[in-house]
């Protein structure tokens, strides 16, 4: 068996205020590790909070080797746990352009990946840049893949983490109440066609024009059957026990894994030209 026990952390961010969200988070990572948690999962950018001016977000971005990594490199060793946490990154190679990112530490304190989101939401590329890698992290407790918000309106994401051994994929969001119902039916969707395990963690609480965030944390597994959801209107740390050997056994004994033809992707079947 393949267990690792997930810890959603359904929280608010302290907007523009990273001591305070930093504090939060280790109280949080503390907390997960005194209840076995293998891993613990924070909503998108909620080291700096989403709702921040542009400027704001330029002005406390952070390098993926930053202050933020080497807090939680101490926190990933110290209590034993993986850390997925969403931040704003820059980079020195384009010191011009800042990323919704989010950063995957291991237990043993490395830094496994930055993801950066790859589709930005209508007026967020007025801030960050878009990324351009899409990858799975082949870590001591199974092979993980990471979408930020918005990525999982685009299936072929899921797709190609699929294609590239996913056996769970973990989605941070920011998660408008008015389109909900699209947050839980791209991740039941992504979970179901692919096979795998999703984890969508949310936060809740009210934009700056007054909408309402929909919380509705929830793990989905590979047949994209709701195993545990959270409220939608209050902070919590949830907790789950997935096996990973769920989805070899749900991919032999059910057929679109075995029946998909991978060549379709060797054919020119799509001609964006015309």
């Amino acid at each position: 068996m393949k267990k690792i026990k997930l810890a959603l952390a359904q929280v608010e961010s302290f907007h523009g205020n990273k001591e305070k969200n930093l504090e939060k988070a280790l109280n949080i990572i503390k907390k997960a590790s005194e209840k076995k948690a293998d891993i613990v999962i924070f909503p998108e950018l909620f080291y700096f909070g989403y709702f921040n001016k542009r400027k704001i977000f330029h002005d406390l971005a952070e390098y993926n080797d930053g202050r933020l990594y080497m807090e939680l490199k101490r926190a990933a060793i110290k209590y034993n746990i993986f850390i997925v946490m969403g931040y704003v990154e820059k980079k020195k190679s384009i010191p011009d352009k800042i990323f919704n990112s989010i950063i995957f530490i291991d237990n043993k304190g490395n830094r496994l990946g930055s993801y950066n989101k790859y589709y930005c939401w209508g007026s967020e590329k007025k801030t960050f840049a878009q990324g351009n890698d899409i990858s799975v992290y082949k870590t001591s407790i199974g092979n993980i893949g990471l979408l930020n918000c918005y990525d999982i309106e685009f299936p072929e994401l899921f797709r190609i983490l699929s294609l590239k051994g996913a056996e769970l994929v973990i989605c941070s969001a920011v998660w408008s109440k008015w389109i909900q119902h699209r947050w839980h039916n791209s991740l039941i969707s992504g979970a179901a066609t692919n096979l795998y395990f999703v984890a969508g963690v949310n936060t809740i609480g009210t934009t700056p024009k007054g909408s309402v965030i929909c919380g509705d944390t929830k793990v989905i597994n590979p047949f994209g059957e709701v195993i545990i959801k959270a409220s939608e209107d209050k902070e919590e740390v949830i907790y789950k026990t997935i096996d990973l050997d769920e989805v070899k056994k749900m991919r032999e004994e059910y057929p679109i894994w075995k029946d998909f033809r991978k060549d379709m992707y060797k054919d020119k079947i799509l001609d964006f030209e015309k």
